[in-house]
């Protein structure tokens, strides 16, 4: 009989091992899990309250849905309310429909915003990082090939879209509106082609020796496209300049999503048919758009 009570006993010690184990794990996975879930909440809510001071997306949109290219010009961003949060800012990415809608700061290098917040943030609550201009291009954007990376957020937001959404023709046909604001320009781009790679693949570039170069790098890209615009891939001589859309891609191991723009068309801002706008003459502006002028 003690053999036996000792060996029930041994049994129940054995079975509160395993479940206060069992119960560690579940509390540290709750504990993950409300980390992942904060730094994304933390990420998103700073950036909505961003677009709201700086950006107005609705104007974007309308005048997308309007087919006119010619208020290209009018689409403002508040870029001293945005250099008044992070001098380092230098442009704003905006694609009707999705949730990319985010400034675009640029580092010394691409390390400084992979897990740095838009208002400078370090550590617990910035591991979203930011959208970040490649160390290598120009920061007015004036290289051949401007690049762009986002994280891919298990919530949908920052670049996740490319991954997640436009893999496929139908999506990728309905989202193909780009826009790029610069303090100096505005541009709105089409996308043509998304490659799914991994990090080892040396697929950015941002400068072309020759107009052949950057026409056989464009030529490249359509190859190897997963998606086909409806009126088929563009000449790759007549794309003049890119904007690329980078982001990982989690259904392969060390994946890579790229999404290539080619410009569409440009206007300096506060334009308006190539001519400039003041804040005297906005209003008259305004009403005369809406008139039909």
């Amino acid at each position: 009989m003690p053999r036996e009570g000792t060996s029930s006993g041994r049994r129940r010690g054995a079975w509160r091992a395993v479940f206060w184990i069992a119960l560690a794990v579940f509390v540290c996975a709750l504990a993950a899990l409300g980390y992942i879930g904060y730094t994304y909440y933390h990420a998103d809510q700073e950036y909505q309250d961003v677009a709201t001071q700086a950006f107005d997306s609705a104007a974007a949109s309308s005048a997308q849905d309007a087919g006119d290219a010619t208020r290209l010009g009018e689409l403002s961003v508040d870029w001293d309310y945005l250099k008044s949060v992070n001098p380092d800012v230098v442009a704003w990415v905006y694609i009707p429909g999705t949730r990319v809608n985010y400034p675009v700061v640029q580092g010394a290098d691409n390390d400084v915003y992979l897990h740095r917040s838009f208002s400078g943030e370090t550590g617990f609550a910035a591991r979203a990082g930011s959208i970040f201009m490649d160390a290598a291009n120009a920061p007015d954007a004036s290289d051949a090939n401007t690049v762009l990376y986002g994280h891919h957020m298990r919530d949908g937001s920052m670049f996740a879209c490319l991954s997640n959404d436009l893999t496929n023709d139908g999506p990728f046909n309905e989202h193909r509106t780009v826009y790029v604001l610069t303090p100096t320009m505005n541009y709105r781009c089409q996308t043509f082609a998304l490659v799914l790679t991994d990090g080892s693949d040396a697929i950015v570039q941002t400068s072309f020796a020759t107009p052949d170069a950057l026409a056989a790098y464009v030529a490249d890209k359509e190859s190897r496209s997963v998606v086909e615009p409806d009126e088929g891939f563009p000449d790759p001589a007549s794309v003049g300049k890119l904007f690329t859309l980078a982001t990982c891609d989690y259904q392969e191991s060390n994946g890579r999503a790229v999404l290539f723009a080619q410009v569409v068309d440009s206007a300096a801002p506060n334009t308006h048919n190539g001519e400039v706008i003041g804040t005297e003459d906005e209003t008259a502006l305004s009403d005369a758009v809406k008139e039909g002028a």
